[in-house]
């Protein structure tokens, strides 16, 4: 009966000395694995839906430049208000560029998921850029330096175009 409890003792002991320390460490390399890819996804989740929360503040600044730079009224009979007029618009254009601007140097510095801001409001951005890029090209004190990583931004949507493919291969315009 001695002799049988040694040899369980014995097993036991291996057991501790070789296959815990193993469990172990696979139990570590496990949560190490999918703790990562868990934070990542987390991460990935976390940036977009800031970046939901600023588009949408974004686009109501925007819709409200917008609709200032509409309401002027820049017709040849107002020659007396003219210059005051001109200054106003393009004042509203640069400050809407600058909001978009400031959304494209999220997107290169990583705050922003550019594949939502592109799906959101990519469109309204080009279509903005081509209206009124020729704005920033008059006046002396914005020249395209300024915005340049929006128009190369742009330009790059504008080459691959507007949709965005899933990871289950629809595409979603």
């Amino acid at each position: 009966m001695g002799g049988d409890y040694n040899m369980r003792y014995e097993m036991l002991e291996t057991f501790n000395t070789f296959i815990i320390p193993f469990l172990v460490l696979y139990i570590m390399l496990f949560f190490i694995l999918f703790g990562k890819r868990y934070l990542r996804m987390y991460d990935t989740e976390k940036r977009l839906k800031f970046t939901q929360e600023e588009v949408k503040d974004r686009r109501k600044e925007v819709l409200i430049l917008k609709d200032k730079i509409l309401e002027l009224d820049l017709s040849p009979g107002k020659m007396d208000v003219g210059n005051v007029c001109r200054a106003k618009y393009q004042d509203y254009i640069i400050r809407t560029f600058s909001i978009y601007n400031e959304l494209v140097v999220g997107i290169y510095t990583g705050i922003y998921d550019e594949n939502y801001i592109k799906m959101a409001i990519g469109t309204e951005m080009l279509d903005f850029y081509k209206m009124y890029a020729n704005i920033l090209v008059n006046n002396e004190s914005y020249r395209n330096e300024r915005f340049m990583a929006l128009e190369m931004l742009l330009k790059e949507w504008e080459k691959e175009g507007f949709s965005v493919v899933r990871k289950n291969r629809r595409r979603m315009y």
